[in-house]
């Protein structure tokens, strides 16, 4: 069975725990929080999306523990002439 991903709800609860574990958005909240469950219904992985740019996964084991965290900026550059 394949893990799908859900949009999960702006619960301030879970806001904050992703603040918790990486401040990479600021105060800013997430403009798009996803989740993927395993086949067993256990989160794997959750995925917040920033309106500044940066974008951070946190990863579970299967008791629901965090196992590893990651965060990155994506950033747009546009040149043009003066």
């Amino acid at each position: 069975m394949k893990s799908r991903s859900v949009n999960l709800p702006m619960n301030p609860d879970l806001v904050a725990a992703l603040q918790e574990i990486s401040p990479c958005g600021s105060d800013d909240a997430p403009t798009v929080i996803k989740g993927w469950r395993s086949p067993g219904r256990h989160w794997k992985r959750i995925v917040a999306e920033y309106p500044s740019g940066w974008k951070l996964r946190v990863n579970f084991d299967r008791h629901g523990k965090v196992s590893s965290a990651s965060s990155h900026l994506s950033l747009v550059v546009r040149a043009s002439k003066p």
